[in-house]
């Protein structure tokens, strides 16, 4: 009797596991075709036309509080910001989820030296070229840069002391995963810094992905959940968007009808939309 309860127990469990294995997969799969649409999505003609730099190859949209002239200045007053908001310091080991060509990582490597930067993202043509520029910027002992995703990184427990993503968590499925990846790859005493899009309280704008629009307060509990504490949250919108918009309108040349109504509907999705520095803890 005991022996055929234990057999039956086993077939349970047997079953429960292949059940679990079977959804991971399913999930591991959709997570790899939502990757396809946003790597996609980023080498499209369309997505390259709102990213206008002219001597480096950033692919955030700047902060321009600090009276940036370009898009190249203000992408990098962001990660600046970033580097303040997260207390950046020589004896760091940093990792930046979203990393895209890698500019962020140079710029902290050359002018705050921490001890080791690794970079991920899973656009393999940005990463590769990254490691190229990283090459030929001499930074290649201190900046790595691989291709993974943010939402099962490829680390081990209590590897480093920040994680940073700037303007990319909300394409990752979903940002619940990489708060909790970020918080298991995190040493204690670490920090989490992330700038990202919001849609504003009330309103709905279309998403690259869905499961992820929600405001500030819903982000807040969200990275609460994961385990962190002293969770801050700065909306910056009035320092990125306008400006950010603005320059797009001196640089793009609106010969044609399309190009005006694209720029419009740019500044209606960005009205609907805040963007907020996040910081966390792990104590």
């Amino acid at each position: 009797m005991v022996e055929q309860e234990v057999r039956a127990a086993n077939s349970v469990i047997a079953s429960f596991e292949q059940q679990t294995d079977s959804y991971r997969q399913a999930l591991r799969q959709k997570r790899a075709l939502h990757e396809r649409r946003v790597v996609q999505t980023y080498q499209s003609p369309a997505r390259l036309d709102f990213n206008p730099t002219d001597t480096t190859l950033y692919l955030n949209i700047g902060y321009w509080g600090e009276g940036a002239q370009s898009l190249d200045e203000a992408a990098q007053a962001m990660a600046k910001l970033v580097a303040q908001a997260g207390q950046f310091n020589k004896s760091d080991v940093i990792l930046d989820a979203g990393c895209g060509y890698g500019d962020s990582d140079f710029f902290w490597a050359r002018t705050i030296r921490p001890q080791r930067i690794v970079g991920i993202d899973i656009n393999a043509d940005e990463v590769s070229k990254g490691v190229e520029r990283a090459q030929a910027l001499n930074l290649t002992t201190s900046v790595e840069l691989r291709i993974a995703s943010a939402v099962e990184m490829p680390f081990e427990n209590a590897s480093f002391d920040k994680v940073v993503s700037i303007e990319a968590s909300h394409h990752f499925l979903t940002r619940e995963d990489f708060f909790r990846e970020a918080y298991r790859v995190m040493r204690r005493g670490g920090r989490l810094v992330t700038t990202d899009v919001l849609p504003l309280p009330g309103r709905s704008p279309r998403f690259l992905n869905p499961v992820n629009s929600y405001p500030a307060d819903v982000f807040l509990t969200k990275v609460r959940d994961a385990g962190f504490t002293n969770v801050t949250a700065r909306s910056i919108r009035a320092d990125v968007y306008k400006s950010y918009s603005n320059y797009l309108l001196r640089r793009l040349r609106l010969t044609n009808l399309k190009g005006l109504l694209n720029i419009l509907a740019h500044r209606f999705m960005l009205s609907r939309l805040d963007y907020v520095l996040f910081t966390a803890d792990k104590v």
